[in-house]
């Protein structure tokens, strides 16, 4: 009868107690989940955190490598990134340079992505992107993690800094081989007008005494014709020694304000009226700047080059003939572009063409000094010349004169 006994209050207690041992382990399981998330979220920064350290250590170790060329430097970095990624079995990536691209083997764009610019020098020169192939649960940035975005970035980051390394030590290379040619080229112009000097003398006292062996020696006389071949060879030499004297830029300079369009068009016309096989095409800029120059030498300069290039097109072909104002190295310039279809050089031939006595031809046809001299007058004009050549495809002349200032309409 005891349970009879019990008063009310007792048997309502008593019912309670169930519910609240329920509610109490439905708040412990509640506390032991929220504990579980946050470990789980602890567990998955990291892993992402160890995937970015491997990632980046391993790729630091892959660029000590000496004498890695860019293209193998690319696709080290590209085989590094899909296994930092959460879900490395789909993801690829891709990095574009400028006109180079490199990418993984399963690359393939979708719509979960991830992009990274890649800058050098303050400039943008590419990009590093990656992809999941397949859709996955939505984090930070998409499917992405904040930490996959911070190493993407980093990646993209270290991508730039050895692309301006690169072109920091091509440009000092590029200086030290312009600096050595310099040197060689101040040495022979030494030379050059030494030796000019020394000949002209010399050839001024043979032509002398030729001259007046010649006043009393007419044609019927056996030695008259090796006489005047004796005149032909010195003044043959002449023009040798006044060439070299132009190269080593001590040779006299007429300058005047000049129309370059006028000297092309004029000189171009008359090449073309000897050279049939080729055809010239002309592209002559309106309000061309004048420059200050001695038409004669400039005149000689485009002649040579007009020869270079059928010399390189004997089929016939094709004389492409620019001019164009252009900012160049600090200052205001006329460009006269001469471009040819003919075979082009190979780099080797390319970086001696305008060495003195260069040339490429047979023993005994031609001086070398054609496009050497063409340097040298250039050069006198406070100008510069470059060559661009393309084995097999085309070879371009480029003369850059100091703009004078007024500019000229095109004739």
């Amino acid at each position: 009868m005891k349970d009879v006994d019990k008063t009310k209050e007792q048997i309502l207690t008593e019912m309670a107690q169930p519910h609240a041992r329920i509610a109490e382990l439905e708040a412990s399981t509640s506390r032991r989940k929220k504990t579980e998330d946050i470990l789980r979220g602890r567990t998955r920064n990291l892993e992402a955190r160890v995937k970015e350290l491997t990632c980046l250590y391993e790729m630091s170790r892959f660029l000590e490598k000496p004498r890695l060329s860019l293209g193998e430097i690319l696709q080290g970095v590209i085989a590094f990134i899909p296994p930092a990624w959460q879900y490395p079995e789909i993801t690829c990536a891709r990095v574009i340079l400028s006109e180079q691209i490199v990418a993984t083997k399963n690359f393939k764009e979708t719509i979960w992505n991830q992009t990274s610019d890649i800058v050098s020098r303050g400039e943008r020169v590419g990009a590093l992107e990656v992809y999941y192939l397949a859709e996955k649960p939505k984090r930070d940035e998409g499917p992405f993690l904040k930490e996959e975005r911070d190493l993407l970035n980093t990646i993209a980051e270290r991508l730039g800094r050895i692309l301006e390394q690169r072109q920091g030590e091509e440009e000092e290379k590029e200086i030290q081989v312009q600096l050595q040619y310099a040197q060689r080229m101040e040495t022979f112009e030494t030379l050059a007008y030494g030796i000019a000097h020394t000949f002209n003398n010399l050839f001024m006292a043979i032509i002398g005494n030729t001259s007046v062996m010649l006043l009393s020696t007419h044609p019927p006389d056996p030695h008259y014709e090796k006489l005047r071949g004796i005149e032909r060879a010195i003044d043959r030499g002449s023009r040798v020694t006044k060439q070299l004297l132009a190269y080593a830029r001590k040779g006299h300079c007429d300058l005047k304000n000049l129309n370059l369009n006028q000297v092309v068009r004029a000189t171009s016309e008359s090449f073309g009226m000897t050279r049939k096989n080729i055809t010239i095409h002309r592209e002559l800029a309106e309000d061309l700047l004048e420059v200050r120059a001695d038409q004669a030498q400039i005149e000689q300069v485009l002649r040579n080059l007009y020869v270079n290039a059928a010399e390189a097109m004997p089929e016939g072909g094709g004389l492409y003939l620019k001019t164009i104002n252009v900012t160049h190295k600090a200052g205001e310039y006329v460009l006269v572009v001469v471009r040819d279809t003919g075979g082009g050089m190979d780099k080797e031939i390319a970086g001696h063409i305008f060495d003195p006595f260069f040339t490429t031809k047979a023993q005994g046809i031609g001086t070398g000094l054609g496009l050497a001299w063409a340097y040298g007058a250039i050069k006198a004009h406070s100008g510069y010349i470059d060559v661009d050549s393309e084995k097999g495809v085309t070879t371009t002349f480029s003369i850059y004169l100091p703009a004078f200032g007024k500019r000229v309409r095109i004739r």
